[in-house]
């Protein structure tokens, strides 16, 4: 293991501090278009990404590089998980997507909806991948069963406990361009979000119940871990985001795009560092000694790549993650409450101080 970890701390502040003027740039400057071409932009966007994810997934799966982790989840029916996989992965671009703009435009809806939605999407979710993906590893991600319950209905709940958290972080990172005027039920949304994060905290860590992803966890998921996994996905969140808004959002789309590409790329250094504060800096196991970013990302369990590896393939799973999820906002931005357009917003917004 290297005794630096790449990036410096420098190099971070200043990708920080670029990331966010020229996400403040993007956001004063956004102008949409017509509902029409959004919604047909994002549809064939969403549906590109989802057959580069199955075919280039077939490829990748050849290469030895690649953890094995990642091949166990394709190992059995890899068209169909492979392509249940991209499903689930657009979803979660487009499911907080939604419920971010839900809560900035109708917060009130947002707080009778978010808990029947974020249970319902996620049983749906754990259901396809359980019908495509191995047992074994369904049960690395949520722990083997040990509750007086049936073990698929143990699983499934782990399961929604759990990707509720992250679906919290998430919807809490796209809240992008937060209204002027902040009632009541926005503010009760907001409480929502972070209760939701610390149930899927306490469901995850005190309980014990996914022990698989504890042990990965810095201190077992201290206080420190938790700060880093929700500043992750804050991150995450909002530079996914800003390129869906760019994409659908905006008549100078490919100005956005660029912006909104440099502010996922210079964000890339923060997410690094936070995801290095959030994990295991070192593991006793199978007999060796290792970080959890190594056991994450390196091909096996005899050879553990160093640091200077572990942030290259860090940086290609980043990329590919924020692509797909990027995809998966685009695609229901132009639909429902987020296609209402923010300049038909702001105007609504100056109708209603003149009168």
């Amino acid at each position: 293991m290297t005794s630096l970890i790449p990036p410096p701390p420098w190099l971070v502040g200043f990708c920080a501090i670029v990331a966010l003027a020229i996400l403040v740039a993007q956001l004063r400057h956004a102008n949409d278009v017509a509902v029409g071409r959004r919604r047909l932009v994002g549809l064939w966007l969403a549906a590109a990404i989802l057959g580069a994810v199955v075919v280039g997934g077939r490829i990748a799966l050849r290469f030895s590089l690649v953890p094995y982790n990642v091949k166990d989840l394709a190992s059995t029916f890899p068209t169909p998980a492979l392509f249940i996989l991209g499903l689930a992965l657009l979803s979660c671009g487009a499911l907080p997507s939604c419920l971010a703009v839900l809560l900035r435009r109708r917060p009130q809806m947002f707080v009778r909806v978010f808990l029947p939605t974020a249970f319902a999407i996620g049983s749906l979710m754990f259901f396809a991948l359980y019908s495509v993906v191995p047992l074994e590893s369904i049960d690395d991600i949520v722990g083997t069963p040990r509750l007086q319950l049936a073990d698929t209905a143990e699983r499934w709940l782990r399961f929604v406990g759990l990707f509720i958290g992250p679906l919290a972080g998430m919807t809490l990172g796209m809240i992008v361009r937060q209204p002027t005027n902040r009632p009541l039920s926005f503010r009760v949304g907001l409480l929502i979000l972070i209760a939701a994060m610390i149930g899927s905290w306490t469901v995850v860590v005190p309980l014990a119940i996914t022990n698989n992803i504890v042990e990965l966890l810095r201190g077992r998921g201290n206080l420190i871990a938790a700060l880093g996994v929700v500043g992750y996905l804050v991150v995450l969140g909002s530079t996914v985001q800003l390129g869906a808004e760019s994409l659908v959002g905006t008549r100078r789309w490919r100005g956005a795009l660029v912006a909104s590409v440099l502010v996922a790329v210079l964000s890339i250094p923060v997410a690094w560092q936070l995801f290095v504060v959030a994990t295991n800096p070192r593991l006793d196991k199978y007999g060796q000694v290792f970080s959890a970013r190594q056991f994450l990302f390196s091909p096996n369990r005899e050879h553990y790549m160093d640091d200077h590896w572990v942030f290259v393939a860090f940086v290609i799973a980043q990329a590919g993650l924020w692509t797909v999820l990027a995809a998966g906002a685009a695609a229901v931005l132009p639909f429902g409450p987020a296609g209402i357009s923010s300049q038909s917003e702001v105007s609504l917004g100056r109708s209603a101080k003149e009168t």
